[in-house]
């Protein structure tokens, strides 16, 4: 008789471990595909619950750890303590907890998930959370300035290279910044227009710029200046910089607004890089255009960036404190 009931205790217990294995690779693959339709409503909510909040939770917590925790949640059965699958019943009880049991019970579970996951990152950014604040346009695309040693490398940088390059100094801001990429030349070549026309084709560019970025708080149209080198450069303390000057039109009815604007952006540079500004020009009458697309928004600037003998090197050292008063202008709050 002992023989017997010894045997049967050893088939038992092949029979539990093989229900164990079952159950083991059952619960891995509902892990792996992390459904839980087979479960009742409590169990889906579970589910809903973690799928969720999945994009915004980084984690290493591996199939192991959830098939671990699942399984005590369900089943009261601990997979790193294979003794409990004889100190508890295998079989979950199907029936529906309590809204009060259930919250008792799902709770605890998920505290102790949240306390594995090692990296809690942010949303992925929607195109909304990283709004344009700054449009930066030429209207006169190929105005030149000077490499040294440019002409053994042919170089001929200009305005549309200058307007990159304070894009990027933006960004390192953390400030939005859209160029504009339209061919200035091109239009106006379509369009059986010259160069002198040439506000008419960024004025189309800038128009289809104030429909698609309406987030957008400043639109600069860069230029650089005919100017010989010694007008057009300032040293400062042992750097030189290529001098700025803000043009301001009067031959629209919403002049002041802009004046207003350059006049605001002129004084942060007097507050803070006095050695740097010209001024504010500002411009009407006859063999001038007077306008400069600023009819379109008050917080359009034409900025004029050194002149046809500063190097480019001048160039971006002005840049640099360019992008240092769009950001103050701007607002840490609000980039």
């Amino acid at each position: 008789m002992r023989r017997r009931f010894i045997a049967k205790n050893k088939k038992n217990i092949s029979i539990m471990l093989k229900i164990f294995l079952i159950f083991i690779i059952i619960m891995f693959v509902l892990i792996k595909v992390m459904s839980f339709k087979l479960f009742d409503s409590n169990t889906n909510f579970v589910s809903y619950i973690m799928e969720s909040s999945n994009h915004l939770i980084a984690t290493d917590l591996s199939y192991n750890d959830k098939l671990i925790d699942l399984s005590v949640l369900l089943t009261n059965l601990d997979l790193k303590k294979p003794d409990t699958l004889f100190k508890t019943n295998f079989i979950y009880e199907n029936k529906l907890l309590s809204d009060q049991e259930f919250l008792d019970n799902i709770l605890p579970f998920v505290n102790n998930l949240i306390k594995n996951f090692n990296e809690i990152i942010e949303p992925v950014s929607n195109v909304n959370d990283n709004l344009p604040k700054v449009y930066i346009y030429n209207t006169h695309q190929t105005e030149g300035y000077v490499m040294e040693n440019g002409e053994i490398h042919n170089l001929t940088p200009n305005v549309y290279e200058a307007a990159n390059v304070l894009k990027e100094m933006l960004s390192e801001k953390n400030i939005n910044t859209i160029v504009e990429n339209g061919n200035i030349s091109e239009y106006l070549n379509n369009n059986n227009l010259n160069y002198d026309d040439s506000y008419i084709a960024s004025r189309y560019f800038l128009e289809k710029a104030l429909a698609e970025y309406p987030s957008v708080d400043i639109f600069i149209d860069l230029h650089r200046d005919a100017l010989n080198h010694d007008l057009a450069t300032v040293e400062y303390e042992g750097k030189k910089y290529a001098k700025i000057l803000f043009v301001v039109g009067l031959e629209h009815n919403n002049y002041q607004d802009n004046l207003n604007f350059a006049n605001e952006l002129n004084n942060l540079f007097l507050n803070n890089y006095p050695f740097l500004t010209r001024g504010v020009l500002t411009k009407s009458g006859p063999l001038v255009n007077g306008i400069y697309n600023q009819d379109l928004s008050n917080k359009v600037i034409l900025l004029e960036v050194g002149g046809n003998e500063s190097t480019f090197d001048e160039v971006s050292n002005t840049l640099e404190l360019v992008s240092d008063i769009l950001y103050k202008r701007l607002g840490e709050s609000d980039v």
